[in-house]
């Protein structure tokens, strides 16, 4: 009895530990898509905000010429 019940905890051990592995890997590749996401997302938020600034100023100097 004591034998089927450390094989039943050896394998339950084992499995746990064989599928933990592959979910850190996914959960660090998930963080990596996340994180690249957000930072094109904010790239292209201040691209979008200095191209509206810089229009502004154009504009503001284009009827300015001395």
């Amino acid at each position: 009895m004591k034998n089927k019940r450390f094989i039943a905890f050896t394998v339950a051990f084992a499995l746990v530990f064989a599928f933990s592995m592959p979910a850190e890997a996914q959960f660090g590749n998930i963080l990596k898509k996340v994180k690249k996401d957000v930072e094109k997302t904010v790239k292209k938020s201040v691209d979008n905000a200095s191209d509206k600034a810089m229009g502004k100023v154009k504009k503001s100097c284009h009827g300015n010429r001395l």
